[in-house]
C-alpha cells in the first residue's frame, strides 16, 4: 500500500497513512481504526519537527460538572476504571486525515485506496 502511494507521487506521510490503513485490514487484532495514532514529521526544508497527537478525546459536551454528577461517580473522587466515563473517541482516523492534509500530496481517497482494495478483494493469508 505504501509503495503504491509513493509510486503515485505521494509523500512519506501519505505512505505512512496508507500502510496504517492496510494494516487495519490485514492485521485487525494488532492495529485498528478504533485506536489512537501519533505522528512525528521532520521537515527537511525548515529543519523542524512537527507532531500530531491523535489520542482519544472526550465528547464535546463533557464537562467536569457532568462527570461529577454521573451515577458512576457516586461517593467517588476518582474515575472508576471500568466506567464509560473512561472511554474516549478514537483518534486514529482524524490523525490520518490531518497528516494527509498537512503533509501529504494526494487526496485521502487516493491514500486509503489500497486498503479499500484489500478489504473489498481480500488478500492471501499465510
Amino acid at each position: 500500500a505504501a509503495m503504491r502511494v509513493l509510486q503515485k507521487g505521494g509523500t512519506a506521510a501519505d505512505a505512512c497513512v496508507a500502510a496504517a490503513a492496510a494494516l487495519n485490514v490485514t492485521e485487525p487484532c494488532s492495529t485498528g481504526i478504533g485506536g489512537d495514532a501519533f505522528a512525528l514529521f521532520y521537515n527537511g526544508q525548515t529543519k523542524k519537527v512537527e507532531c500530531l497527537q491523535g489520542c482519544g478525546r472526550s465528547p464535546a459536551g463533557m464537562t467536569l460538572e457532568a462527570v461529577q454528577k454521573h451515577p458512576d461517580m457516586a461517593g467517588r473522587t476518582e474515575l472508576p476504571p471500568l466506567s464509560a466515563l473512561c472511554c474516549t473517541v478514537p483518534g486514529a482516523a482524524a490523525t490520518w486525515e490531518a497528516a494527509v492534509k498537512r503533509w501529504g500530496r494526494l487526496s485521502l481517497a487516493e491514500v486509503l485506496g489500497p486498503a479499500v482494495e484489500l478489504a473489498e478483494e481480500g488478500f492471501p493469508v499465510a
